[in-house]
C-alpha cells in the first residue's frame, strides 16, 4: 500500500513538472502555430497503426511474462532496497507520463481536437519527424515502464506468483478450490518442487512426504537434481493429498510447489 502511495506522488509530481514544459509552446515562437502544418498521408497513419500494434503486443508479452515472473526478494540494505524502490517507481511514472504525452499528441494531429495542441508544439519543437518520433517516444514510453516494474518485482518478489503456489492452509493449490474433486481425475500423477524459501533454488535429495488429509496413508519419495518428485497412480483425487518436506512440516525452510 504504501509503494502505491509513493508511485501515485512520483506520477503526480512528474505531471506537475510536465505542465510547464507544455505551457512553453508560445515562448519557443510556437504561438499561433496550428497542426495543419503535418500533413500525415495513409502511409503515416499505416505506419504509426503497425508500429502501434506491435509495440502494444510486445508489451503485454512481456508485462505477463514479468508478472508471472517467480522471482524472491532480493537481500539489500535497506537504503539500496528504499533507493532502488524509489528508482523503479520513477521509471513506472515516467514511462506513463511518457505514453500519456505521445497519446495527447497522436490525438491531437489525428483529430480536430485542439485542447492538447500546445502539447504536439512542444513534441514538434524538439522532433521535426512527428511519426518517427510517435514511435519512437512511445515504444521508450513502455520500455521505461517495464523497467520499473521489472524492478519492483526483482526487489519485492511476486505475491500473486507465491499465492498462486503455495498450498493453503488445508494443502489446495489455489483458495477456494478445496471441495472441486468432481473437477480432478482419480488416481492422479503428482509432481512437486522443492524450493529454499531464501532463494527460490531447487533443492535436490531431499525427502517430501505425500500424505493423505483424512487418515494415516502416505507416501515418501526423495527430489532429484531438479529438486522434483513424482508420484504416480496415488489414490483418490489430488486435492486429498498434501505434500511437505520431512522435518519442516510448518513449511518455514522449503516451498513445495505442484508442477
Amino acid at each position: 500500500m504504501r509503494g502505491k502511495l509513493v508511485s501515485g506522488f512520483v506520477l503526480i509530481a512528474l505531471l506537475a513538472a510536465l505542465i510547464p514544459c507544455v505551457q512553453a509552446g508560445p515562448l519557443f515562437g510556437l504561438a499561433g502555430a496550428s497542426t495543419n502544418s503535418v500533413a500525415l498521408d495513409s502511409g503515416d497513419y499505416f505506419n504509426i497503426f503497425v508500429a502501434a500494434l506491435i509495440i502494444l503486443n510486445v508489451f503485454f508479452v512481456l508485462f505477463i511474462k514479468i508478472a508471472r515472473h517467480q522471482s524472491p526478494k532480493k537481500e539489500l540494505s535497506r537504503f539500496v532496497h528504499v533507493m532502488l524502490s524509489l528508482l523503479a517507481f520513477v521509471f513506472i511514472a515516467l514511462g506513463s507520463v511518457l505514453v500519456i504525452f505521445v497519446t495527447l499528441v497522436l490525438v491531437t494531429i489525428s483529430t480536430d481536437i485542439n485542447a492538447f495542441v500546445s502539447a504536439y508544439h512542444f513534441f514538434s519543437y524538439f522532433i521535426e519527424d512527428v511519426v518517427f518520433g510517435v514511435i519512437i517516444a512511445g515504444s521508450s514510453g513502455f520500455l521505461i515502464f517495464l523497467i520499473g516494474f521489472y524492478t519492483l518485482i526483482l526487489l519485492h518478489g511476486n505475491s500473486l506468483s507465491e499465492m498462486s503456489a503455495m498450498p493453503t492452509g488445508s494443502g489446495a493449490i489455489l483458495k477456494g478450490t478445496e471441495f472441486q474433486e468432481n473437477l480432478r481425475p482419480t488416481n492422479p500423477n503428482l509432481r512437486f518442487r522443492v524450493l529454499k524459501k531464501e532463494n527460490g533454488k531447487p533443492v535436490p535429495d531431499v525427502k517430501v512426504i505425500l500424505k493423505k488429509r483424512e487418515g494415516i496413508t502416505f507416501h515418501t519419495k526423495f527430489t532429484d537434481f531438479n529438486g522434483e518428485v513424482r508420484f504416480e497412480n496415488v489414490e483418490g483425487y489430488a486435492s486429498d493429498w498434501q505434500a511437505l518436506v520431512e522435518g519442516d512440516e510448518n513449511r518455514e525452510m522449503f516451498r513445495v510447489m505442484q508442477v
